[in-house]
């Protein structure tokens, strides 16, 4: 009996154009279409130089209805190029520079040890709220900076 119920689950997914992959729900393929925030990276000052602070910044804009928390898990795991050392290579919520704002900002200090083309990957994990629900996002992001 559970056997017809899932072919009929599946058959009626695909007619009904689902394109959901397993492993998660049909909300959740949906939000990979408009995942409802933007993010944007930056090193500054520009250009870095050599042996002198800089900072990181990643700012994580949610789209209306949604909103990005204090309250709910927030972590980002950090990698630089050789040469470059940060501060932190995790952030979380308790990192937010301004936990009022719509759009949210965290950062951490770097120091360049060598010169040339560098870049730093983050991968992301946080929750976005509505009224009705929150729901948890996994992205990455790249940034390449040049070091005088």
């Amino acid at each position: 009996m559970m056997k017809a119920i899932w072919t009929l689950a599946l058959a009626l997914s695909v007619i009904a154009g689902c394109t959901a992959r397993a492993g998660e729900s049909v909300d959740d393929a949906e939000a990979t279409k408009d995942p409802g925030y933007t993010i944007a990276t930056v090193v500054a000052p520009a250009p870095v130089k050599k042996g002198t602070e800089a900072k990181l910044e990643i700012t994580i804009t949610p789209k209306a209805p949604w909103v990005l928390k204090t309250s709910t898990p927030l972590k980002i795991n950090l990698a630089a190029s050789a040469g470059v050392k940060l501060d932190k290579t995790t952030l979380k919520a308790d990192d937010i520079a301004n936990p009022d704002g719509t759009a949210k900002v965290v950062g951490t200090a770097l120091t360049a040890e060598s010169t040339g083309e560098k870049s730093i990957h983050g991968d992301l994990s946080f929750f976005l709220c509505t009224d009705q629900i929150c729901q948890r996002f996994q992205d990455t992001t790249e940034t390449g900076f040049v070091v005088e």
